[in-house]
């Protein structure tokens, strides 16, 4: 919003049945504290990562079996029955690793996102094509850790947690009056 920038962090801790079937559970954190929130579930099938979010019905998140030219129905935190088509696959190496890059698109064309084999999408892992539900805020996946060890990260100069608020102290001393 205008400016201002704040990280999200996600973490998958503990899991949960639902149908017979094991999910993962989702936590995000809004601050540096690690209060964390509860956002639904994950489960992973034949390259296919389901989601559940909280008060929500399972629908798709990420399908990595996608060719060019397929289109798919997603749902993410925001909204549910998005419609998405590949337009390109290449192979990219992060970090002396191998992955499939997939380039996703709406309908109209207008605007394209991608997902990373083992990570997922730029925008963050519960964002797939969030720009299909919200027109702002933006949303870009900074980082990525698995185990402790950074997988991802959006350039080699960027931060891992980036935050504006605080006291801003190139401006010293401020005078100012209050008047009723």
């Amino acid at each position: 919003w205008a400016g201002a920038f704040s990280t999200e962090i996600d973490i998958i801790n503990g899991d949960s049945v639902v149908n017979s079937l094991i999910y993962n559970k989702i936590w995000s954190s809004f601050d540096s504290l690690s209060t964390w929130q509860y956002q639904g579930l994950l489960r992973e099938d034949s390259n296919i990562v389901y989601y559940i979010p909280p008060n929500g019905n399972e629908g798709i998140l990420y399908d990595f079996n996608l060719e060019v030219g397929d289109t798919a129905y997603l749902n993410n935190i925001l909204c549910s029955d998005i419609n998405v088509f590949v337009t390109d696959i290449d192979t990219i190496e992060y970090f002396g690793e191998q992955r499939k890059r997939w380039y996703i698109s709406d309908v109209t064309d207008y605007t394209e996102e991608y997902w990373i084999e083992g990570i997922g999408s730029i925008h963050g892992p519960l964002y797939s094509s969030f720009w299909q539900c919200l027109v702002c805020p933006a949303s870009d996946l900074l980082c990525y850790h698995e185990s402790d060890t950074l997988k991802y990260i959006i350039h080699n100069d960027a931060e891992c947690y980036v935050n504006t608020v605080g006291i801003n102290e190139e401006y010293g001393e401020i005078e100012f009056t209050i008047k009723p």
